[in-house]
């Protein structure tokens, strides 16, 4: 909770401050986010590039989203619900175009659709068509 609450109401000084802040955040989520199942650490790919300040809130909405999916998963929260996590980060990703964090949670939705409604289910067959459509997006 102090994560989210230094989030909210502790403010830097300066934009440098600001900048430094998130980029030590961001380097924190990808050392502890390594060994949970690669949830999360799409912007962690060891190629040194920095985040655009303009979107360093979004993505730590979603290290936080894959963060508390993986804890619904841990504590055995309801397929359905981990499915709902699934379907809000692809849509803030689509919307953010940010598509390896969005292919990660189109490849997890579609796992948990088949282990709740079956591989030929119509929601299986959805959630396949969003992964293809992820894939398409960052293939162009």
């Amino acid at each position: 909770q102090g994560r989210i609450e230094s989030l909210l109401y502790e403010f830097p000084d300066t934009a440098e401050e600001e900048r430094d802040i998130h980029k030590d955040d961001i380097t924190n989520d990808c050392s502890q986010e390594r060994g949970f199942s690669d949830l999360g650490t799409f912007e962690c790919d060891g190629r040194g590039e920095d985040i655009d300040p303009e979107i360093v809130d979004i993505v730590t909405a979603i290290k936080l989203s894959y963060h508390r999916l993986g804890l619904m998963d841990r504590l055995g929260f309801k397929l359905v619900s981990q499915l709902r996590i699934c379907s809000s980060i692809l849509e803030i990703c689509d919307e953010w175009d940010l598509q390896q964090g969005g292919r990660e949670a189109a490849t997890t939705g579609l796992r948990i659709a088949h282990h709740l409604y079956g591989t030929r289910s119509k929601q299986a067959k959805d959630w396949k068509t969003r992964l293809k459509s992820v894939e398409n997006i960052s293939a162009e």
